[in-house]
C-alpha cells in the first residue's frame, strides 16, 4: 500500500492511548502494510490495530478487483457501481473502548444538571479553575480554555462541545491513564485534521 488511511472515527480512541502504545500501533501498521510480518500489538492498542488492519485489507482487495476489471475491459452496470461506492464509503464499526486503562468516568455524585440544559459554552477560566479545584484533578484551566478556544469549542471530530464539564472529566481520565504516577499538569498533544488524496480526514500531530 502507498499510504494508510485512518478514519476520523478512530481519532478519539487513538488519542486515549499513551505515547508508547501509539508508537507500537504505528509500527505494527507500517510493518503490516509493507508485508513485513503479521505481529499484532499486545497492549490497549490491539483493538484499534485490528480495526485498521481490516480496513487496510478491504482497501487492498477493492484496489485489486478494480485493477482486474480494468484489465478485462469490463464495465460494471451503473446500479452495481453505485452500490459498490456506497459500500466502500461506509465507515468502520465504532471502536470499543480500550480494555485498560478505563477512561469512562461517571458524573460526580455532587453534580446536578443545571436547570434548562447543559453547562454554558464557552466557560471562563475562573469557572474551569473552580471546577478543577473541586475535583482535585490538577488540570491547568488556562491550557484547557486555550486548547478548545483555538478549535472553536469543538472536539477533534468536529462535534461542538455542549458540556464543558464533561470535557474536563475526559481530560482528567486521560491524564490518569497517561501519567498514573505523577501530578503534573496535563497538556494534550496538539493535532489538526487534513484530507488525504481520497478526501478522507486524517489526524496529523503538530509536534
Amino acid at each position: 500500500m502507498e499510504y494508510i488511511k485512518i478514519p476520523i472515527i478512530c481519532a478519539d480512541a487513538i488519542l486515549a492511548l499513551g505515547e508508547a502504545e501509539c508508537g507500537r500501533l504505528l509500527m505494527s501498521l507500517l510493518e503490516y502494510s509493507r508485508g513485513g510480518g503479521t505481529v499484532e500489538p499486545r497492549g490497549a492498542e490491539k483493538s484499534i490495530y485490528l480495526i485498521l488492519k481490516a480496513q487496510m485489507d478491504k482497501d487492498t482487495e477493492t484496489g485489486r478487483k478494480r485493477a482486474e476489471n480494468g484489465r478485462k475491459g469490463g464495465i460494471a452496470k451503473s446500479s452495481k457501481l453505485k452500490q459498490n461506492l456506497a459500500r466502500d464509503s461506509m465507515p468502520p464499526s465504532p471502536l470499543p473502548s480500550p480494555p485498560t486503562p478505563p477512561i469512562s468516568i461517571p458524573p460526580s455524585p455532587k453534580e446536578k444538571p443545571p436547570k434548562g440544559g447543559k453547562k454554558k459554552v464557552p466557560p471562563t477560566v475562573e469557572e474551569v479553575r473552580a471546577y478543577c479545584q473541586e475535583r482535585g484533578n490538577g488540570i491547568d484551566p488556562e491550557a484547557f480554555v486555550d486548547f478548545y478556544a483555538a478549535r472553536g469549542w469543538k472536539y477533534g471530530a468536529g462535534r461542538p462541545i455542549v458540556d464543558w464539564k464533561a470535557a474536563v472529566r475526559t481530560w482528567e481520565a486521560r491524564r490518569r491513564a497517561e501519567q498514573p504516577a505523577t501530578t503534573e499538569t496535563y497538556r494534550p498533544r496538539a493535532y489538526h485534521l487534513e484530507r488525504d488524496e481520497d478526501g478522507q480526514e486524517v489526524v496529523v500531530y503538530d509536534d
